[in-house]
């Protein structure tokens, strides 16, 4: 894996994440047959009962950047963009960073 940084109009940002996610899903199919591991919609299923755990996990990795996109998402306004159980783990897991680093932080 690479990780690319660049920077990107804010009224193009959305179109940007569709491109990238149409260009990862199509490289997705095509190297699961090699072993890559399968990738899986958020929420709803049986199988993945630590959810939370992986929401807390990408969460910590997004920049404060991205955290503000997924928070966007996560509104009432934006449910269109994530089912809202996708919204809950995201919003929970936003929930528990901040609380960790209340607990880490304390205000005098």
């Amino acid at each position: 894996m690479v990780e690319l940084s660049f920077e990107v109009p804010d009224r193009l940002l959305g179109q940007v994440y569709i491109a990238i996610g149409a260009v990862l899903k199509r490289g997705q199919q095509s190297t699961t047959a090699e072993g890559e591991p399968e990738l899986h919609d958020w929420g709803g299923t049986e199988a993945f009962a630590d959810e939370a755990e992986l929401a807390d996990m990408a969460w910590q990795k997004f920049s404060p950047r991205a955290q503000a996109v997924f928070t966007l998402l996560t509104g009432e306004t934006g449910s269109y963009w994530m089912d809202p159980e996708t919204a809950q783990l995201f919003i929970a897991a936003r929930e528990r960073s901040l609380a960790m680093q209340t607990d880490l932080h304390p205000q005098s």
